[in-house]
């Protein structure tokens, strides 16, 4: 018979791990002059997973309007020796430090999610398929040729090319109002960022659709 003793306890270590999330993420345990654990080691990163924040820049707000769910930008977590990075399409496809993309995140909230088939040797080859697009430039157009990458899209592909899959639904979205949300911003994206046609008809990969693929597992979220 299964107990409903471990559940509990389960339970018990979330409530704890989301009490202190917020000191985490700020900071606050480090000012108690203690060695206080950072957001990567208390919770369950590993190299591979795909997380998922709703970004405050423009063009990635776009990616939020073709879907109900807030969600509107992912990356790949990144190892190396014993720090986590997050691999994202940014301004261009960059490698940044997975406490810094947390905290850069609107209200700082993120979510893990897992491929469910993930094991070592698919965590080596995403590591080093992932070298070979940094410095690459994100895709206003939303394209899928390979000289620029959105960040669904550098997700997906790296995924293809290492573990031989299709992540997520393509959609078919019409760009309508896109134009006017990419250059009517405080911060506007550069000049590249707004040749998008209003009769445009696209197919392209949302963070959300990624997120809802049936063979990834959600290993955390504080939405």
């Amino acid at each position: 018979m299964v107990s409903g003793k471990k559940p509990r306890k389960h339970l018990a270590i979330w409530l704890i791990v989301l009490a202190f999330l917020p000191l985490l993420l700020t900071g606050g345990l480090g000012n108690a002059g203690c060695n206080s654990p950072t957001i990567d080691q208390v919770l369950p990163f590993q190299e591979g997973d795909l997380v998922f924040q709703v970004s405050k820049l423009p063009w990635h707000r776009i990616m939020g309007q073709f879907s109900l769910f807030p969600v509107n930008h992912c990356g790949i977590v990144l190892k190396e020796g014993d720090k986590f990075y997050v691999l994202e399409a940014g301004q261009k496809v960059q490698k940044v430090p997975l406490t810094f993309w947390v905290n850069r995140g609107e209200k700082k909230r993120f979510m893990i999610a897992r491929f469910k088939g993930m094991n070592d040797s698919l965590r080596n080859r995403i590591h080093r398929l992932a070298q070979l697009y940094l410095g690459k430039p994100y895709d206003f157009k939303l394209s899928w040729d390979d000289e620029a990458y959105y960040n669904a899209e550098l997700v997906r592909k790296i995924f293809q090319q290492a573990a031989g899959v299709y992540l997520g639904p393509i959609l078919r979205v019409q760009t309508g109002q896109l134009e006017g949300n990419f250059s009517a911003k405080a911060s506007p994206a550069p000049s590249s960022a707004r040749p998008i046609k209003q009769t445009q008809v696209l197919e392209i990969a949302t963070p959300v659709s990624l997120l809802r693929d049936r063979r990834m597992e959600i290993v955390f979220s504080n939405f």
